[in-house]
């Protein structure tokens, strides 16, 4: 008997240490050290830091693509109301999967479609783009008679792509830059100095 009441005390002091440890452990996991606490702090003012420059980079973000969409918006649709203006982009969006004569007739019936404002407008645009384009080719005639003959014809390659009615944006776009990759350096330099403006 005496065994059994020793062996009870043993196992009633275990438990009894054990308890306070326990207890001791749960108050640690409620409240930890200072330096703990320091580190917890530190983390939660790091990570409110972080989502403050994500906030502000993603202002920043809208900021400039507003500025883009406001950069792309041709003439004729200033003022126009936000719903045309997106349309429109959209529609332009396409451009690289046209040719030059779809993605006319695309705009034209596109126009057609607006209010009287709006065509009026695009039909001054029209006009004035033309007029441009006049212009800028009699710039180009007057850059190319200095050319090198090998520069000539380079350039005259690359016009003629950019005026294959029958190639979308794209394929033009490839076409150019493979016409680029395959110059000589020295023809490279002479077109890019003779273009920059």
């Amino acid at each position: 008997m005496n065994v059994f009441v020793i062996a009870s005390l043993l196992i009633s002091c275990v438990i009894a240490q054990q308890h306070p440890r326990q207890l001791q452990s749960q108050k640690t996991e409620k409240k930890p050290p200072q330096k703990q606490q320091q580190q917890l702090e530190q983390q939660q003012q790091e990570q409110q830091q972080q989502q403050e420059q994500q906030q502000q980079q993603q202002k920043q973000l809208q900021q400039l693509q507003q500025q883009q969409v406001q950069l792309f918006i041709p003439p004729f649709l200033i003022g126009a109301p936000p719903n045309v203006t997106n349309d429109f982009l959209q529609l332009l969006a396409t451009a690289p999967y046209r040719t030059d004569k779809q993605m006319e007739e695309t705009i034209e019936r596109w126009v057609a479609r607006q209010t009287i404002t709006i065509q009026s407008a695009y039909k001054e645009f029209k006009k004035l783009a033309l007029e441009a384009l006049a212009k800028a080719e009699a710039q180009h005639q007057k850059i190319i008679a200095n050319l090198s003959r090998e520069a000539k014809t380079a350039d005259a390659r690359l016009i003629a792509v950019t005026k294959n009615s029958t190639l979308t944006g794209l394929q033009k776009q490839m076409q150019i830059q493979m016409i680029i990759d395959q110059l000589p350096d020295k023809v490279k330099e002479e077109l890019q100095k003779a273009f920059q403006p």
